[in-house]
């Protein structure tokens, strides 16, 4: 999840649990614990947790991670998104080399 989103995760719940302790330096601990997480999961056992408790929810009773498939979907994403940027002289110098180095032409 994002920074952005976390942030939301942590204001619903002081929404929903006007009593919940929530310093500064607690926000500041816990937004990099829920970046690591699913933000659609975090929110649905949220909600879940709202449903059935008057209490604030600890981080652990919400958490969710993406699965592995998800990381995996996210580094490719990344992946092509950089890919994407660089110029095509330099891809073309790529896939000459490359193609050379398979028929044993390489330098290496």
């Amino acid at each position: 999840m994002t920074k952005h989103e976390a942030i939301k995760v942590l204001e619903t719940i002081k929404t929903m649990y006007p009593k919940a302790d929530m310093p500064k330096a607690k926000i500041h601990m816990l937004i990099p614990v829920l970046e690591k997480m699913d933000y659609n999961g975090v929110m649905e056992n949220l909600s879940k947790h709202v449903a059935k408790s008057p209490f604030a929810p600890t981080i652990q009773e919400i958490a969710a991670y993406p699965s592995r498939d998800d990381r995996l979907a996210a580094k490719m994403a990344k992946w092509r998104e950089e890919a994407a940027r660089v110029p095509q002289e330099t891809r073309e110098a790529f896939w000459k080399q490359m193609n050379e180095l398979l028929r044993g032409r390489g330098n290496a």
